[in-house]
């Protein structure tokens, strides 16, 4: 997963650089056009203004653009430089490296002025040196602070630069770990079904072997048959994440109808249903609550074991309830059941903890609820 993390985030960089790199240049490109036409309408307002006897020609406008050129070169060629530097440059060198450029660009760009001035007016032609020793101060100040600007211009377009490449390989980052962890949480979930069908069956099958030890031959058949009843609706919901909960309530009816041919007498059952039959809700959740009734009350009990599941709309919530005496017994043989912990943990991958379950003892009574926001079951 970490190489197609590094596959990923390099062809990423590679395209963004390319599209960034034209993207300066136009950028670049643009800025010194526009100041050169910038300087040429500064120069038409003064001739009207002051009589300078400055006239707009091809000439002046081609010379004007040209002179404006090597400015676009300098400025790539400075954001080029920064951009190869390391991440830990230390500020001496990148001042170095600036302070060299500016050593050879300045006189070279007082030099392409002249010629190109002396072009614009048709004046003769002079030297280079001829044409450093007639600047004035006010040219070479003008230079530098243009220079100035285009490195701390620089400097920012390199500064935003990498700051979108951060911020563009944290969303990539973020995304990959969002789903990893989706991956990961379905696998996790699908796991824990997986463990809670073959719990279910451990011990159905647990009921039917203590009926084959003593009962009539017509209670088998009545177990093997309610147990085929109950796995057909294990196999269909399998893949669900919800079923209707009048589909979960027979399911259950089923799997205490199995329990009543183990146990006979042992335990008394009642159901409560106080929600609507069409509602979705998760499958298993109230046949798990009712099997923990039976595997740490009825199993252990001595006498007889009541146990009431009761089923309701509270404060737009799901909720199931399942009671049942708690006997002393019961301690003894120790935990709540692998069924409610592989219960709780599947609830909240299935609904990113916004089911709860609740369980707790009160007097001789055990209670276990689950309550499951109805938004998060689709029941708007």
């Amino acid at each position: 997963m970490s190489e197609n993390i590094v596959k990923t985030s390099t062809v990423s960089s590679s395209a963004h650089s390319a599209v960034g790199r034209g993207r300066l240049i136009l950028i670049v490109v643009a800025f010194w056009m526009l100041v050169g036409v910038l300087y040429l309408i500064s120069l038409i307002l003064n001739a009207q203004r002051f009589g300078t006897g400055f006239e707009l020609s091809p000439r002046t406008v081609t010379g004007t653009l040209a002179t404006y050129l090597p400015w676009t070169l300098v400025s790539l060629c400075i954001i080029e430089l920064l951009r190869s530097l390391d991440r830990d440059a230390t500020l001496i060198r990148v001042t170095g490296l600036l302070l060299a450029i500016a050593l050879v660009w300045l006189p070279a760009s007082l030099v392409i002025d002249g010629l190109i001035s002396n072009w614009i007016f048709e004046q003769p032609s002079r030297s280079s040196w001829a044409v450093l020793r007639q600047t004035n101060y006010l040219s070479v100040f003008f230079v530098a602070i243009f220079y100035i600007m285009v490195c701390f211009a620089a400097f920012g377009w390199i500064y935003l630069e990498r700051w979108r490449q951060e911020r563009e390989r944290a969303m990539e980052l973020a995304r990959m770990d969002i789903q990893n962890r989706l991956e990961l949480a379905d696998l996790q979930m699908q796991a824990l079904k997986a463990q809670l069908s073959p719990h279910f069956l451990f011990n159905s099958l647990s009921s039917v072997s203590a009926l084959a030890r003593s009962a009539p031959r017509e209670q088998i058949i009545d177990a093997v048959q309610a147990i085929g009843d109950l796995l057909r609706y294990a196999l269909s919901t399998s893949n669900q994440r919800t079923v209707s909960l009048e589909s979960e309530i027979d399911f259950t009816k089923n799997y205490v109808r199995l329990q009543r041919l183990r146990f006979a007498n042992r335990f008394d059952f009642q159901l409560q249903n106080r929600a609507p039959g069409h509602l979705a809700c998760p499958p298993f959740v109230l046949q798990t609550l009712v099997e923990n009734a039976f595997v740490h009350g009825v199993e252990v009990a001595e006498g007889r074991t009541e146990i009431i599941a009761r089923i309701e709309v509270s404060a737009a919530d799901l909720v199931f309830e399942v009671i049942n005496d708690h006997s002393e017994a019961a301690d003894n043989a120790g935990g709540l059941g692998l069924a409610l912990s592989n219960l709780e943990r599947h609830l909240d991958l299935a609904f990113d903890h916004q089911a709860h379950c609740f369980r707790r003892i009160e007097g001789d009574q055990f209670r276990a609820q689950v309550r499951i926001p109805l938004k998060a079951l689709g029941n708007d």
